[in-house]
């Protein structure tokens, strides 16, 4: 298997591209993920300049109208409720997405469940996740995580996946976003290879989003690297197949967006969100500090200014004071 530098950052700040180095160098920028305004914001910085582009699902979470099916569902769960699972199944396809990328790196996994059991409760304490929510949640939904990560190897198998990119931050002075799995495939009916993108889901169907989303995404990468486009464009999510399998089990979910007849709408929730300046706004905001205080106490000296950008400007002054340090 082809060597591929890799890591997950539980920081959330990109200080690298992960590429494969046999096709791709590393671009010439830093990119840091910010949230603010109940959205992802990227920040690229380049030659000590800072620019910020808002992630594409939070853009299509603006101005993206509700699927139907959606609002049946929540209705039916309850406002509440439905918060939670989201939340809590998005936690578990973090999880998913954190296992694939270290096998595509290593090269190598285990094919006990209750390994994974163990692993995923030790990484929701890290990453502070509810623990016992995604535990319960797991049992609730009837999930393997190991069924789930086999039918990754069966569909990197089939496809004789070979990795380019992984989990790859792209910036398009418009919007940003993190792409799973830039890879060549190829096609096990008629052997035909390509370059494609990947998206992976751990949900139980695909919606129009995640089609709209690969499309943006792969408009992004195809301008950064026109030498290498992406032709053809996937989502993958396991299937809830039977042991032992048979001649005829899918153990996998994969569906060709390539010719998503919802493209065009991409340029137009684009346009509608940057509509509003607003949207695009990353403020300063104040809270409370934590701290323990008395009935004297007073409150405007426990109020702190957070600056979601802040950490990020205190890494480019520190580059300039070392460059100007060096001459």
């Amino acid at each position: 298997m082809t060597s591929i530098n890799v890591e997950i950052s539980v920081i959330d700040a990109f200080k690298d591209a992960y590429l494969n180095e046999n096709y791709l160098i590393h671009p010439p920028y830093d990119i840091y993920r910010v949230d603010a305004r109940g959205i992802r914001f990227y920040a690229q910085v380049l030659n000590n300049k800072i620019k910020t582009a808002p992630g594409v699902t939070g853009i299509l979470s603006k101005v993206m109208p509700t699927e139907v099916g959606l609002i049946k569902w929540r209705c039916q769960l309850g406002w509440k409720e439905s918060q939670k699972f989201f939340y809590t199944a998005a936690d578990y396809g973090t999880y998913i997405h954190m296992k694939l990328a270290d096998i595509m790196r290593e090269g190598k996994f285990t094919s006990d469940n209750d390994w994974f059991l163990q692993d995923m409760d030790a990484t929701a304490m890290h990453m502070e996740w509810n623990q016992q929510r995604l535990q319960d949640w797991v049992e609730e939904e009837g999930r393997s995580p190991v069924k789930d990560i086999l039918g990754f190897v069966k569909f990197y198998q089939d496809w004789k996946v070979i990795p380019i990119a992984i989990e790859f931050p792209v910036f398009h002075p418009k919007y940003s976003g993190t792409i799973d799995l830039v890879c060549k495939l190829t096609n096990p009916k008629n052997g035909t290879e390509q370059i494609a993108i990947v998206d992976f889901k751990t949900g139980k169907s695909f919606y129009e989003s995640h089609e709209i989303q690969l499309y943006a995404y792969q408009q992004a990468w195809n301008r950064l690297y026109p030498e290498l486009k992406a032709t053809r464009m996937f989502n993958w999510a396991p299937s809830d197949y039977k042991i032992p399998p048979g001649p005829r089990t899918a153990f996998y979910k994969f569906k060709d967006q390539t010719d998503s007849p919802s493209q065009y709408k991409w340029p137009l929730y684009l346009k509608l969100f940057h509509g509003d300046k607003k949207n695009t706004e990353i403020k300063k905001y104040s809270h409370f500090m934590d701290t323990e205080c008395d009935i004297t106490t007073d409150l405007t000296k426990i109020i702190e200014v957070h600056d979601p950008l802040g950490f990020i400007r205190e890494i480019v002054q520190k580059n300039k004071k070392k460059k100007e340090a060096k001459k």
